[in-house]
């Protein structure tokens, strides 16, 4: 069962504000189902991602990409594509060190190198970066990143500058950086304050302290904290607390739970509406979301190509990238072409082979 009760000691009396129907779908999916699809190893992805309004699940050798709706489309494809065709050596993609950003880019710092890789078409570029390697990164609106690095948290832009910005966000174990809004969050574990303090715009400087004596929350810490749109979400042991904090105006509190929601450590990431939630250990996540979207059942790899490999590789081309169209072309070949030998009765593989080899000719 799944259920909003308003909290906190402004509604804590008034039976009014418990909701008894949710006004929220959370959909839960096997991780390990992506068992099959190239640079996926074990059944849990290594991180997740809310970015930009899809599902992102990061693996070791690769990111998926679903759509809002936790299903497979032909960006699913491009995002397998640009991290296993990156250049090998030092700039190869790889997990460590990067995130994904609101701008659709996983950017990272590798030694002297800012790297920044499009998702979409596989392009990587790089620039000079002249700090000490960071200690963490977290994307911030706007396709920038906070850099954790030495006791400082900075804000770089990997367009604009050398090293980014200091910032007055101090460098705390749990912190929740909003994708919508330059806001930062974390729990003061001495008093148990929440604070969100702004680091950009016309947010930059701003520093909001909420007390225990506002709202009411669980005194221990949190497993995780992240920003569903404009509400900070609390992750605790089978439930999720929603704080709204209009500005100037009296924060509430709204409490989710579901028999779902695991009572052990979980990650937790936000987007603009949504947020998605991944138990490691059990290979699952799950998608939370205003919509009641149909029951998630994504496709296996084979499933993905026979959908997607030539719509993949049309977006490419409509959108002025025939270059990433060429190189796609030879990297989704001999995937079609071990699809062919797996499936020899299938008329649909000699067909892809023989398309794509015409493309790929035409473009050179």
């Amino acid at each position: 069962m799944l259920c909003f009760l308003a909290t906190g000691s402004l509604f804590s009396d008034d039976p009014d504000n418990i909701i008894s129907e949710a006004k929220a779908s959370i959909q839960f999916f096997s991780t390990a189902e992506f068992e099959d699809w190239p640079g996926v190893s074990g059944i849990a992805p290594v991180g997740i991602s809310a970015a930009g309004g899809r599902t992102w699940l990061i693996w070791p050798g690769c990111i998926i990409n679903l759509g809002e709706n936790g299903r497979s489309d032909e960006f699913t494809l491009l995002s397998l594509f640009a991290t296993r065709a990156t250049p090998r050596g030092r700039r190869q993609w790889s997990p460590e060190g990067g995130t994904i950003c609101s701008d659709g880019y996983w950017r990272a710092v590798r030694d002297t190198v800012f790297v920044q890789l499009d998702l979409f078409s596989g392009r990587m570029s790089e620039r000079k970066w002249t700090a000490d390697p960071p200690d963490s990164l977290y994307p911030a609106p706007g396709g920038k990143v906070l850099i954790f690095n030495r006791g400082k948290v900075r804000l770089a832009d990997f367009n604009t500058d050398e090293v980014g910005r200091e910032t007055e966000i101090p460098p705390v174990a749990i912190l929740a950086v909003s994708a919508e809004k330059p806001l930062a969050a974390w729990k003061d574990g001495r008093n148990n304050n929440i604070h969100i303090a702004g680091f950009d715009g016309r947010y930059a400087g701003t520093h909001r302290v909420i007390s225990p004596g506002e709202i009411s929350l669980p005194g221990n810490p949190p497993l995780n904290m992240s920003w569903a749109g404009n509400l900070l979400v609390l992750g605790y042991p089978g439930k999720l607390y929603f704080l709204d904090h209009p500005e100037e105006q009296n924060p509430e509190v709204y409490l989710l739970r579901n028999e779902e929601i695991p009572q052990r450590w979980y990650r937790s990431t936000g987007g603009n509406n949504r947020m998605i939630i991944q138990v490691p250990d059990s290979g699952t996540a799950a998608i939370i979301s205003p919509k009641d979207y149909p029951r998630i059942d994504n496709s296996d790899f084979p499933g993905i190509l026979r959908e997607f490999t030539l719509t993949a590789g049309d977006t490419l081309e409509k959108s002025g990238f025939p270059e990433q169209a060429e190189i796609y072309y030879g990297w989704i070949l001999p995937h079609i072409r071990n699809m062919r030998s797996r499936y020899p009765l299938e008329e649909i593989w000699p067909n892809l082979e023989a398309e794509i080899t015409r493309r790929r000719t035409a473009l050179r």
